[in-house]
């Protein structure tokens, strides 16, 4: 199910994406929590 897109332009802005994307990869998540932070900020799975 997908989550509601808070993003008045149906998505994330690019520099929001890029944030999300170093701080998943700077901090020990855990998998369920790196994937809602995935989801919501429309990153690619990896």
């Amino acid at each position: 199910m997908p989550l509601p897109s808070p993003w008045r332009a149906g998505q994330p802005p690019e520099n929001v994406q890029r944030q999300a994307e170093k701080y998943l990869e700077s901090e020990p998540l855990p998998p369920e929590v790196r994937e809602v932070v995935r989801r919501y900020f429309e990153l690619p799975q990896r």
